[in-house]
């Protein structure tokens, strides 16, 4: 499996507004119908922060119409391709993207990404806490989170705080927790890990409201 997220600067970061939580209560989001979450070869490619992007916008749909707005690997990679400024047949040599880079340009540009025009957003918040995650999956549909990944992230479930090498950033998007902790996609699945887990290795968390035309 491939990484790709080159991590933001603490003052780019600084530059957007925290989340703020909501006050209604925030119980465990288990059982809500989730659309599957798309690859977009980030097995091969260093397309994590594109295919978190992508999977969130599914995400925020499926919850919001109860449709699963399905996007193709060859549009996700087209928009990679031009995030990066390279063509399409070139996206192998790129190593990856900043979340800024293809947050902000969806602010003002939208995500072409096969659907009939490209999709926004009305706010993007950025997310440091524990808290913040939840409320922007409670009430937003997911939360993106910036990692690093060390050499035992190579083993399940992601439970315990970072060891090994630093292997480099990766963009996990977070769709729902349990009573054990929160459920990450990445990669084409689901994965289970713990508060800890992902606190820890934490660079940035961004929380986006979809514009859903």
């Amino acid at each position: 499996m491939r990484l790709g997220c080159i991590h933001d600067t603490p003052d780019r970061i600084a530059r957007h507004t925290p989340h703020v939580c909501g006050a209604a209560p925030m119980p465990a989001v288990l059982n809500r119908a989730l659309p599957p979450v798309g690859l977009y070869s980030n097995d091969t490619l260093n397309t994590c922060v594109v295919a978190a992007v992508a999977n969130s916008l599914r995400t925020a749909s499926m919850l919001a119409t109860g449709a699963d707005r399905a996007t193709t690997d060859e549009a996700v990679l087209a928009y990679f391709a031009r995030a990066a400024g390279v063509p399409v047949s070139a996206i192998g040599t790129v190593p990856g993207l900043t979340p800024l880079d293809v947050l902000e340009a969806i602010l003002t540009g939208g995500f072409a990404a096969g659907g009939p025009a490209p999709e926004s957003f009305r706010t993007l918040r950025a997310l440091a806490t524990r808290a913040a995650i939840k409320d922007a999956v409670l009430h937003l549909g997911s939360a993106l989170c910036a990692v690093d990944l060390y050499g035992d992230d190579d083993l399940m479930p992601w439970i315990d705080a970072p060891s090994g090498d630093l292997l480099g950033g990766h963009m996990v998007l977070v769709r729902r927790w349990t009573d054990e902790g929160p459920v990450v996609a990445t990669w084409g699945a689901e994965r289970a890990a713990s508060w800890e887990w992902l606190m820890t290795r934490l660079r940035a968390g961004w929380g986006v409201d979809w514009v859903l035309g």
